[in-house]
């Protein structure tokens, strides 16, 4: 009988192993993906806020510039923004001085910090506040005596002037993008081109700076007028842009107010325009604020624009309580979580049951199980955990999988491999240690059981010594 319990348990120590490391995983990604604090330091040990400068966007710089026609807005897909080396980097150059690495890193951790707690149910609310006054006033502001703003210095650097004029006027006039004709359209069209782009480059940053105090908050409204009497003839070019036909410019000029821009915002095709007051106040220092409620509002108006069925809602249809959603993964998290740990201890009790008549026995019995399940999984992970990288073909496989990737995204193909490798390696290193603690304390219990009976027959043994004389005489 005891020959087929212990072939029994000896069947059971494979689902223990993997009971083990099942509850090893759980407890690793209960530490790593539902924490804030872990996507944190994995984007500071990858140095991704300046990865994302050095690299990402001069390739998206350089992708968004080359198709232009693809991807600016039809308004505005005549610009004929230089695509040029040196012209990029002058562009580069301000945007990254708009968005610094160090926004970008605060603004992430904000938004890990805040968001991610909530929705795993950690706290009950959450707030984002976002900004960019700050990002504005940087690049548009003019300097100190009335200098021009960086982004005016840029653009007059770039004599950006004169390449969207020529772009505008030669589409204007019927001259296709690449034909070599566009140069001359200038001169053909204008009697004197540099006053014409002289007046459209001080035309656009007397506007601009008076958009941006109101943009910022400085100021309540803004009114833009701007008469064509003067360049008649740049009415023809700028037509399709400013969306106003060429009598319109001609007989009233262009006029843009505070109020033009919350009706063009409200009329939006995408619904995240249509809440103007939340689109400017992204621009304020007092920043757009995100909460619960707004989130629970968005999944209503989600589902009631939704034409997928299902999609946020419940099955009749209606929005999912975020509350109870979240309660529920929590839940599902502490159940995962005690499951694992019930089903390996329940399982090396068995064993040590079937194993074993005796209490030593079942107990030594059920050690060694735990030490063979805990071994395994650091003989599995430990070389992953602690060796430098990934092996060289697991390497290449994942460069393949992200092979077709162009543009801004190849940029991130060796990061992100390299990422994946670091995390893996860290992750597996974390359950290596974990099963080495669990195998080091096995061991030293499954010694201490082994050699109780020799210690407590020397103390036994001791105890019986009798004293030379004979026994001492009661008193």
């Amino acid at each position: 009988m005891i020959v087929f319990r212990r072939a029994l348990a000896i069947l059971l120590i494979p689902l223990l192993v993997v009971a083990v490391f099942g509850a090893l995983l759980v407890d690793r990604l209960n530490a790593t993906i539902f924490q804030s604090d872990f996507y944190i330091d994995q984007l500071r040990d990858a140095d991704a806020y300046n990865a994302f400068h050095d690299d990402v966007l001069p390739a998206a710089l350089n992708e968004l510039l080359q198709r232009q026609e693809e991807d600016f807005p039809e308004n505005l897909r005549d610009l004929n923004l230089p695509t040029d080396s040196v012209s990029q980097q002058v562009m580069l150059d301000v945007i990254r001085e708009a968005i610094p690495p160090e926004y970008l890193q605060e603004l992430t951790e904000h938004v890990l910090g805040e968001f991610l707690p909530y929705l795993l149910d950690e706290t009950d609310e959450f707030e984002l506040n976002i900004t960019l006054a700050e990002n504005v006033n940087r690049i548009a502001q003019p300097g100190v005596r009335g200098s021009p703003s960086q982004l005016e210095h840029a653009y007059r650097e770039l004599d950006l002037g004169r390449l969207m004029i020529e772009g505008l006027t030669s589409a204007a006039v019927g001259v296709e993008a690449g034909s070599g004709d566009r140069g001359a359209v200038l001169e053909e069209q204008f009697a004197d081109p540099d006053v014409v782009v002289a007046w459209f480059d001080d035309e656009l940053f007397i506007s601009l700076e008076q958009v941006r105090p109101w943009l910022v908050g400085e100021s309540e409204h803004f009114q833009i007028e701007i008469g064509f009497a003067r360049i008649s003839e740049l009415a023809v070019a700028l037509a399709r842009p400013l969306r106003r036909s060429e009598a319109e410019l001609l007989s009233d000029g262009f006029r843009l107010s505070d109020a033009d821009v919350r009706a063009e915002l409200a009329e939006a095709e995408s619904a995240a325009l249509n809440d103007v007051d939340r689109v400017v106040a992204i621009f304020r220092p007092t920043g757009w604020s995100y909460d619960e409620r707004d989130l629970e509002d968005d999944l209503q108006a989600a589902v009631a624009d939704s034409d997928a069925p299902g999609i946020g809602s419940d099955a009749n249809g209606d929005a999912l309580d975020v509350d109870v959603v979240r309660t529920a993964a929590r839940v599902a998290r502490g159940v995962l979580r005690l499951a694992s740990i019930g089903l390996a201890v329940v399982l090396a009790l068995l064993i040590a049951l079937l194993g074993a008549r005796s209490w030593r026995g079942i107990a030594m019995w059920g050690v060694a199980a735990v030490i063979i399940a805990a071994g395994f999984t650091f003989s599995i992970t430990g070389p992953f955990g602690y060796a430098p990288r990934l092996s060289p073909k697991i390497h290449e496989t994942l460069l393949d999988s992200t092979e077709h990737w162009s543009g801004a995204r190849a940029e991130l193909r060796e990061p992100l491999v390299e990422r994946a490798e670091a995390i893996s390696s860290t992750f597996a290193a974390g359950i290596a240690w974990r099963s080495g603690i669990v195998l080091g304390a096995s061991l030293v219990l499954f010694g201490v059981l082994a050699v109780w009976p020799l210690v407590t027959r020397r103390t036994v043994g001791s105890g019986d010594t009798v004293a030379p004389g004979g026994p001492a005489a009661p008193s």
